[in-house]
């Protein structure tokens, strides 16, 4: 009797969550079997993620090759993605953390589900053409930055603060499901029913997503203590990185190698398409070792952190993404040549980014004191992707006067340039020197 007393009084006591289901407050194993709402808002986002990856291999052979873009105008698309994360992200959180951020993020899927249904029937009707994929490509972006900028803030207030360690990593295998299978997925749809018709399957995602959104109860906003001044708090996320050493680095590395990453991506599937003859099935196909390559390097990160820092497991990642401009640049020969050469490419980026991307990440979260995460987050975002729209302009700019493979050359020494950069002058002592900024 006192064995089951005992037992009683160690269970956690179970509350009526905000979603309509009992869940434990205090437990941070197994939030996606406990919260229904999470798992709502993951299967959602499995589905979105998965179409977007579609919609990343047909829009680009929409623009090069069903309306036969040029280089130029290639980039001048690429550009434009990143206008409205470095134009709104910055303010908008400020949004979400006054107003129920649900109603914003289903507004956001349903707006671009139909946004992206409307290209098939534009370009079967004749009336799709360089602007008003311009057009379509800057709204789409707008509605990302949104979703972006305020998912965070759901899943905050659907979870409790000590589950959302775990919320983020199933979060996170969604995502890398959704890269697995989304570019083969992708490949074949094009290949079957033609790359502006493929993207309705990215439609159909957001629209189910919208529709899972609708069943998540979310706790109500708190009412903040003063005025919300957004612009205050952008400056002081730029104060903090201005002087420290470690973000200012990481930051520099980071928009250095985002300038030629971009030059190089802006043109990738039209160098495949074009230049090695690949059929959108391999492109897809291709992808497929990237998602692999992405498994492997969380695993060999977790190997590498016990022997090396943090800082030195970020260099390893990041010339490992120069060996992805190498071999995608040196595929040449017969066509069994170049398609393993392009999976190995797509495996060494991956990997690389895992290596470089989780390092990095945790260098800025020691870096910064808890009260400012989130501004410096949101500052540092923008500073290094700023500098990917000249990175998309200047592809386009070369490939008027050069070959294909010759820009995929320069990017790829402009990606040796920063790793060389972070090779050579990084502090020593890089991770005390971040604690000691973080507790300041």
């Amino acid at each position: 009797m006192n064995h089951r007393l005992e037992s009683a009084q160690c269970r956690p006591k179970l509350t009526i969550s905000p979603l309509g289901t009992d869940r434990v407050p205090h437990g941070p194993r197994g939030a996606l079997r406990q919260v229904r709402g999470l798992r709502l808002f993951w299967l959602g986002q499995l589905l979105t993620l998965t179409g977007s990856e579609v919609s990343l291999l047909a829009l680009p052979v929409v623009a090069a090759s069903l309306l036969h873009c040029t280089g130029a105008q290639i980039g001048v698309l690429v550009a434009l993605e990143f206008l409205p994360p470095m134009l709104l992200g910055l303010h908008i959180g400020a949004l979400f953390d006054l107003y129920a951020s649900k109603a914003i993020l289903i507004g956001s899927d349903l707006a671009r589900g139909t946004l992206l249904a409307a290209i098939p029937v534009l370009y079967a009707t004749g009336r799709l053409n360089f602007g008003v994929l311009c057009g379509l490509t800057v709204l789409l972006n707008v509605l990302r930055t949104v979703f972006d900028s305020g998912y965070p803030v759901l899943i905050k207030r659907i979870v409790e603060i000590d589950q959302l360690g775990t919320t983020n990593v199933s979060l996170g295998k969604a995502r890398s499901l959704a890269e697995t299978a989304g570019p083969p997925l992708g490949g074949f749809l094009i290949a079957a029913m033609g790359a502006a018709q493929a993207v309705i399957a990215d439609a159909v995602s957001f629209f189910c997503s919208a529709l899972f959104m609708g069943f998540i109860r979310e706790r109500a906003p708190q009412a903040p203590a003063g005025r919300v001044n957004p612009l205050k708090d952008v400056l002081g996320g730029a104060r903090i990185i201005a002087r420290n050493p470690v973000l200012k680095l990481m930051i520099g590395v980071s928009a250095t190698w985002n300038l030629f990453y971009a030059m190089m991506w802006t043109l990738y599937i039209a160098y495949l398409l074009r230049v090695l003859e690949l059929d959108t099935r391999i492109i897809g196909l291709t992808y497929l070792s990237g998602g692999i390559g992405f498994f492997v390097g969380t695993a060999l990160l977790s190997w590498l952190r016990k022997s090396l820092s943090l800082q030195a497991t970020a260099t390893v990642g990041i010339w490992i993404t120069v060996g992805w401009g190498i071999l995608a640049a040196a595929a040449d020969g017969e066509m069994l040549t170049k398609t393993a050469l392009v999976f190995l490419a797509s495996f060494a980026f991956a990997l690389g980014q895992a290596l470089y991307n989780i390092s990095a990440l945790t260098l800025r979260q020691l870096s910064t004191p808890e009260e400012y995460l989130g501004r410096v987050s949101a500052m540092a975002s923008v500073l290094f992707r700023s500098t990917m729209p000249f990175g998309a302009l200047l592809a386009g700019a070369f490939s008027e006067f050069m070959s294909l493979r010759q820009v995929m050359l320069i990017g790829t020494a402009g990606l040796a340039l920063s790793a060389l950069i972070l090779t050579i002058l990084r502090p020593r002592h890089t991770e005390a020197i971040a604690l000691q900024r973080g507790q300041e």
